[in-house]
């Protein structure tokens, strides 16, 4: 029940979102702690750095440095070329050799913004048709963790992305071309790669903007992990060829100062303010994602389907509550006074156990590309093992307090419940009073029913008596056929009244018992005591004057009710605060 309870609790607390930024941080994590893979050999960076741009000595670079730029790149017979510069506007000097170079090159591919506020492409790129998105998808959390691919325009035109441009324009020379195999679910394949699109709940995301064609970022890594030339080592012709040729060149900014620089999984550390990106690795990890799926057969980051991860978080759900029975199990094997903090120990032990076999069996699943909630099945661990053992803590304090028989209080809570009555109710100078209730002929009752009808004879009055008192009023079994029944905020009069009324109420159940000498049916006597503020009495004194009530309506007969008189004890009890 509790580990259903909480797994539908954790459900919805994933759907509204709220789990998001957790297993956001878990998946950032295990990119981190993944084993860095080698770098791409097909792509390369040129790094527009602060000394690129103090050695031109502006920001845009003129269109005779890029253009110069791009002709070096070139004659190393690159594979593609990818602009990710924004250059919608001409920037004096050398726009018409800018323009020549860009129609002269025909595996140079351009740049625009096409989501939310646009920026256009270079004009005559656009006409050649080489342009891509450089649109990047942030989360809720300014962090880089999916990769758009496509998108379509308002005229219904497909505009794909800087790094599909650029694996295409690869791949074209591998013979590898890009088809769709299930038009329905938009399944795609290239190569060796089956692309799935995002959906909006994958993973650890709930209720995501799945606009366009997304996909989970299966990062390479960061800027070390590309290989990466300077913009002068270029331009002073200081590159060996083989670090250009048949490569993908992604040319893109990577000064502090133009802040061309996005957080991702990488950003973060356990020390120090997060050091971002720039856009140009992020292009580059997208398009070694793509060639490396294509051809390599390296995998996508996937995940279940719902159903599954809600299996997934019901399982550790259980197992988080079978983690509190433990700690039941060890409450009932060792009923010790003093043991909370042992069993608290005992339950944190075990959820911790499960909770560390949980992030490693999601970290593995990682390893294998495959991205596991986290904090879901975490959360829904701890919670249930939480509710588990409340509830069988609760379950065990209550037998323990409870006649198992009666089911009522037992001995030991109606000492407890008379001492916390005496401090309590008399310090608020009102009465408390006590009713003492005995069987009558209860042992000439089993001798000549047997003891299962004395046991059913005593559930019975002890039914009778709980259904007499009020809500308020504590029903205990004192000894063998013995009750007590403490009242608080109760005068003599009105205890008087309670116990004629269980009396009365024992009598109606008309249980036979001809043996008896109180009358035909079984019935009780019962004595009444009642204390007040400032009698500098102790409880015992209270159940003495109660129980001398007892006894004297035996001698009378029985089946009556005797109020006696408190006598103060002459025991010093220790603590009493009348001593």
């Amino acid at each position: 029940m509790a580990a259903g309870s909480v797994t539908v609790l954790v459900i919805a607390a994933g759907s509204a979102g709220l789990l998001q930024p957790l297993e956001w941080a878990t998946l950032d994590l295990f990119f981190r702690l993944r084993p860095l893979e080698p770098p791409d050999p097909r792509i390369a960076i040129v790094t527009i750095g602060e000394s690129d741009i103090k050695k031109v000595g502006q920001w845009p670079i003129p269109d005779a440095v890029l253009a110069k730029l791009i002709e070096k790149l070139e004659a190393h017979h690159p594979r593609a070329i990818g602009l990710a510069l924004y250059r919608d506007l001409p920037v004096a000097p050398g726009n018409q050799a800018l323009e020549e170079v860009f129609r002269s090159t025909p595996n140079l591919i351009g740049v625009e913004k096409a989501v939310g506020e646009t920026v256009a492409p270079p004009a005559t790129l656009s006409k050649l048709d080489r342009v891509g998105i450089a649109d990047l998808l942030l989360d809720a959390d300014g962090k880089v963790r999916r990769g758009l691919l496509s998108v379509r325009n308002q005229g219904g035109q497909t505009k794909l992305s800087l790094g599909v441009r650029l694996a295409l324009t690869y791949l074209q020379a591998e013979g590898v071309s890009l088809q769709m195999i299930d038009a329905k679910k938009k399944h795609l394949q290239l190569g060796k790669a089956v692309f799935v699109p995002f959906r909006g709940n994958d993973g650890g995301y709930a209720g995501a903007n799945a606009g366009g064609y997304q996909i989970l970022l299966n990062f390479r890594g960061g800027e070390d992990n590309f290989a990466t030339l300077s913009m002068t080592d270029v331009l002073e012709n200081r590159i060996p060829p083989e670090k250009v040729r048949d490569r993908i060149l992604i040319v893109g900014a990577a000064a502090p100062s133009l802040n061309d620089v996005f957080l991702t999984p990488y950003s973060s550390s356990f020390k120090g303010a997060p050091v971002p990106t720039p856009s140009a690795v992020i292009h580059a990890n997208l398009t070694s994602q793509i060639l490396s799926a294509a051809l390599d057969g390296r995998p996508f980051i996937r995940v279940w389907d719902e159903p599954v991860e809600a299996l997934w978080i019901f399982l550790w759900s259980v197992a988080g509550a079978a983690a509190g029975v433990q700690e039941c199990l060890f409450v009932a094997a060792c009923p010790l006074e003093k043991h909370s903090f042992l069993t608290w120990a005992i339950q944190a032990f075990c959820t911790v156990l499960a909770g560390g076999a949980l992030l490693i069996s999601c970290y593995l699943a990682f390893l294998g590309s495959w991205w596991v909630p986290a904090a879901a099945p975490l959360l829904a661990l701890t919670g249930s093992a939480i509710a588990s053992s409340a509830y069988c803590s609760r379950k065990w304090q209550r037998l323990a307090l409870v006649d198992g028989l009666t089911l009522v209080a037992n001995r030991r809570h109606f000492q407890e419940s008379l001492e916390r009555e005496w401090y309590g109710t008399l310090a608020k100078k009102r009465h408390l009073s006590l009713i003492l209730c005995d069987i009558d002929c209860f042992k000439s009752y089993n001798d000549s029913w047997g003891h299962q009808a004395g046991d059913a004879c005593l559930q019975q009055v002890a039914k009778a008596i709980a259904e007499a008192v009020r809500p308020t009023d504590v029903v205990a079994r004192y000894g063998g056929e013995e009750f007590a029944v403490i009242l608080p905020n109760t005068s003599p009069e009105i205890a008087l009244q309670v116990a004629d009324k269980i009396r009365k109420k024992v009598n109606n159940l008309k249980i036979d018992h001809p043996q008896s000498i109180a009358g035909q049916y079984v019935t009780v006597s019962c004595g009444v005591a009642s204390a007040v503020a400032d009698c500098k009495a102790a409880p015992a004194d209270l159940i003495s004057a109660a129980d001398r009530g007892l006894y004297e309506a035996k001698e009378r007969g029985r089946n009556r009710v005797i109020l006696q008189e408190l006598e103060i004890s002459k025991i010093n009890f220790p603590g009493h605060p009348y001593n």
